[in-house]
């Protein structure tokens, strides 16, 4: 796709939805919440419960879209059907006090081109319409009272080669009305946006015009866009140009470090809780280590596999001459738990791992086996079934959850 930014129409769902709070379900893929120690927490069952953003997350019941609270009661009720053709989400996460929620969805076409457009509002926290549904080409999410909104191509507003992206505010008066091909949200009172068409050199996408404005519009020109252009974590940025090695910048724009020749990156680009995975080669195999945030070595070249810190711990793979094996290490790379089962992240004192496949079918989680190990090393919960799929003996060694179909084995 042609965009430094993705517009995302509706954001999507989570896992953890509130700290020590995890997702189940049963062997029709039906959601429930259990705290750390496995029992059940009173809230609604579901197909799907979304973020919880402002004190509200999405909860889908059958084929309908709405809100409930953090007691787990339903607020606003579910009235968004579902969009299972496009597999998109018909209610975003509030933010300011208002939640974009699609009505409908439908596919067009301009100049043997495919696009969706939308029939999209938003909502208070009551679900009323504060912004009546109308076509759209998007609608974000707002931030410093402005959201990213796109015209619909059949809008009259629209004007054929000029861009349709402009920013609401919250009576939904046009802010800063439609004219940017690509812009950000705002963040600290500025948006960066792109007021000239994508070049047809791949390469010219740099020198065409992306800057930044104001919560009225006007160019911000004097300040550098770094902070806007990239995603930063943990105060770094990854830069990338031909010809260069990989480069991190912190938030003034200025270089923190270089990757050295010879040390790679994989998959996880940016830093988490102070380190970053990186690799090099050693007898032909991907070696794994981890950087500061100096860009020096943290801990050693050593591991087979290398995943990003959560709650203090990283998974990391071992191989040698018995085999591969998995374990958490520390930030300091002393193994916490040794030889585990999965390769979970750690989130709120838990991790899910994967178990067991018993179908070749890609439908839900809920076909294959989970569970979600604590930092003792056991499990508190396993997904239905598991009794019928995993060792008995390894059942029992492991499993201290309250589900006494697994604790009575």
């Amino acid at each position: 796709m042609r965009s430094i930014v993705l517009f995302v129409v509706l954001m999507s769902t989570a896992a953890a939805v509130t700290a020590q709070t995890f997702k189940i379900w049963d062997d029709k893929g039906n959601d429930a919440w259990i705290d750390i120690k496995g029992n059940i927490v009173d809230r609604p069952r579901s197909e799907d419960i979304g973020v919880f953003s402002e004190g509200l997350a999405t909860i889908r019941v059958g084929d309908k879209t709405g809100y409930i609270n953090e007691k787990g009661e339903i607020v606003i009720q579910p009235r968004w059907s579902h969009d299972r053709r496009h597999g998109m989400a018909v209610a975003g996460v509030f933010s300011e006090g208002l939640a974009a929620v699609i009505e409908e969805v439908m596919k067009s076409y301009e100049d043997e081109e495919e696009y969706y457009i939308f029939k999209c509002g938003y909502i208070d926290k009551t679900g009323k319409y504060v912004i009546e549904p109308k076509y759209r080409g998007g609608c974000g999410t707002f931030s410093n009272g402005r959201a990213r909104v796109a015209l619909d191509r059949n809008d009259p507003e629209y004007k054929a080669g000029q861009g349709a992206m402009g920013f609401m505010d919250k009576s939904g008066n046009w802010a800063i009305k439609p004219q940017f091909f690509e812009a950000t949200e705002f963040k600290d009172g500025y948006a960066l946006v792109r007021d000239e068409p994508w070049p047809n050199d791949w390469n010219e996408v740099e020198r065409k015009s992306l800057h930044l404005i104001d919560t009225d519009g006007k160019s911000a020109l004097a300040l550098k866009d770094c902070g806007w252009r990239y995603s930063f974590y943990e105060g770094l940025a990854l830069i990338r140009k031909k010809g260069q090695r990989p480069t991190y910048i912190n938030e003034k724009c200025e270089v923190a470090f270089v990757l050295l020749p010879g040390i790679e990156l994989e998959n996880a680009t940016t830093f988490s809780e102070g380190r970053l995975p990186v690799y090099k080669m050693q007898d032909g195999n991907r070696v794994f280590g981890y950087l500061d945030k100096t860009g020096k070595i943290a801990v050693g070249f050593r591991y087979a596999s290398a995943f990003p810190f959560s709650d203090g711990l990283a998974n990391v793979g071992f191989e040698d001459k018995s085999g591969s094996s998995r374990s958490y290490i520390d930030k300091t790379g002393m193994v916490v738990l040794a030889n585990v089962r999965g390769a979970g992240s750690f989130t709120n004192g838990l991790a899910m791992h994967f178990l067991h496949l018993y179908t070749i079918n890609s439908v839900g989680d809920h076909r294959n086996i989970y569970g979600y190990m604590n930092k003792q090393g056991k499990y508190i919960w396993l997904a239905p079934k598991a009794e019928f799929y995993l060792d008995k003996n390894w059942i029992r060694d492991n499993y201290v959850g309250p589900d006494t179909r697994f604790r009575q084995l």
